[in-house]
């Protein structure tokens, strides 16, 4: 996967303490626990990313750089991107969106980074992630490269990429509470504007 501009992984440095708290009312609580990737382990984790191939891998970096669910991103089409404008939006309704047809857009700003992992992803179809055979990904394959990368760090004599309270290996969705860990206790960002960011809520015009 070509390498990204620096997205400051290099400041997550501590507190990688992953205790998630997102199921307040009016927010969508969670099916179950999603194990997640400890703060103190992202920036280890992002760069092992960096050097794996493929949708798989590709897809996966945009979920976590853009802490979205991962439905949204392998169901992610070309016209909801607007790379001049710097913006992605979800309409409601779009599977699998989770935003209800009676919902508004979610939009999600694009970084720099963002915007440099979307110029190497080939134009296929109307979808951004493409199987390989073609249609939309799975969840398996951002899996697969969830867990190789955790395999291949135990091989090195690593601890491998484990949620801090389960010590069950960090899958996709985790990658949404280590963000949201992140603005907690590293970020200077309000913390209604981190829910917004997850759409947890809808608070957007």
């Amino acid at each position: 996967m070509p390498r990204l501009p620096d997205t400051g992984q290099a400041t997550i440095r501590r507190r990688g303490n992953l205790e998630l708290a997102l199921s307040s009312p009016g927010k969508i609580a969670p099916k179950g626990i999603y194990p997640a990737l400890q703060l103190d382990d992202a920036a280890r984790w992002w760069a092992d990313l960096q050097s794996r191939d493929g949708n798989g891998a590709t897809a996966l970096a945009f979920q976590a750089l853009t802490a979205s669910r991962t439905g949204a991103v392998r169901f992610a089409t070309w016209d909801e991107i607007d790379l001049e404008a710097r913006l992605w939006t979800i309409q409601p309704g779009r599977t699998p969106s989770k935003i209800l047809p009676a919902g508004k857009p979610h939009r999600v700003p694009l970084t720099a980074a963002m915007i440099a992992l979307l110029k190497t992803v080939p134009r296929m179809g109307e979808l951004v992630f493409t199987a390989p055979r073609g249609g939309s990904l799975s969840d398996g394959p951002l899996g697969k490269v969830m867990r190789m990368i955790h395999e291949a760090d135990l091989k090195r004599g690593g601890a491998g990429y484990v949620d801090a309270r389960i010590k069950e290996q960090a899958v996709p969705h985790g990658n949404r509470s280590c963000f949201r860990v992140w603005v907690t206790e590293l970020a200077t960002f309000d913390g209604d504007m981190a829910e917004i960011a997850l759409a947890h809520t809808r608070l957007f015009t």
